[in-house]
């Protein structure tokens, strides 16, 4: 998991409706937060067994 929750990363950012900065976000990167999150977390876990 991250550091921070979806809810609180999109306060951090300025928007106030989570469900609205997963829909700006997945229109944006083509993956919504959690599937960037995971995706990275892959690379992350991947990089440390080699």
């Amino acid at each position: 998991t991250g550091e921070y929750s979806m809810t609180q990363i999109s306060y951090m950012v300025g928007i106030n409706d989570p469900r609205y900065f997963s829909k700006c976000f997945k229109q944006k990167m083509g993956m919504t937060p959690t599937e960037y999150r995971d995706k990275g977390m892959n690379k992350i876990n991947s990089s440390k067994n080699t």
